[in-house]
């Protein structure tokens, strides 16, 4: 995920460049009309606008004061090996909800791939420690989601939205966040979900931080690239 955030905005970057050098920051007519001949205009895409601003103007705040301190903080006293083997608990813990989702899909053989690695990982693995599926047999992490779902049974993707906290979703991707908090509960109990959910958010977190921080630095508008990345990488 860090990656593909990664090369979004060295692309991202060196198209803006590009045109700035090119137009005085002043974008031609005959950019615009190039891409809204092909992509749906922003108001569409982008119809509530001025809530999604304020609500991403608020996450920054959250970002700046709790996630990248937090971050620094947890790198400083782990070292990169355990904050990895932290990473592959979580994954592992969580795996039963992807392969709901994949036979939700129709997607069999994933699901089947998914629920081997689950298994071995879970056993051979310790818990998850271990991503031995992977080493061993090349079954790798390939996480989905309700929105990815809803996307395969028809449901169209809807307006783009910022939920405070959350983050950037779309409407249709919304529904994973009742699935992705609840559904594990159906069978951890309270006091493993607070300890995993405690590890899956400083894994998040540490995900988030490199990237965000790469968009503040080098973007004039740093709300249109997330969107734009949100957007072209489905729910």
């Amino acid at each position: 995920m860090k990656k593909n955030i990664l090369i979004f905005i060295i692309v991202s970057l060196i198209n803006m460049s590009a045109i700035t050098v090119a137009n005085g920051h002043d974008y031609s007519d005959d950019f615009f009309d190039e891409y809204m001949d092909s992509s749906p205009p922003v108001a569409q895409l982008d119809p509530w606008m001025p809530m999604n601003r304020v609500f991403f103007e608020f996450n920054n705040y959250v970002y700046i004061s709790v996630v990248r301190p937090t971050t620094r903080v947890y790198q400083f006293l782990f070292p990169r090996i355990i904050r990895k083997h932290v990473k592959q608990v979580v994954e592992t813990v969580y795996m039963p909800v992807d392969i709901a989702n994949y036979l939700l899909q129709g997607r069999v053989a994933m699901a089947a791939q998914q629920t081997g690695r689950f298994v071995v990982n879970a056993t051979v693995g310790v818990g998850g420690i271990l991503d031995v599926a992977d080493a061993w047999m090349g079954w790798d992490y390939q996480p989905t989601g309700f929105g990815d779902t809803l996307r395969i049974w028809g449901v169209p993707r809807g307006p783009y939205l910022v939920l405070p906290i959350l983050g950037p979703t779309t409407l249709r991707g919304t529904a994973n966040v009742p699935v992705q908090y609840y559904v594990p509960a159906l069978y951890l109990s309270d006091d493993i979900q607070s300890k995993l959910w405690v590890g899956k958010q400083v894994s998040l977190f540490e995900n988030l931080v490199n990237g965000y921080d790469a968009i503040y630095a080098n973007s004039l508008d740093p709300y249109s690239v997330v969107r734009e990345w949100q957007l072209s990488k489905g729910d």
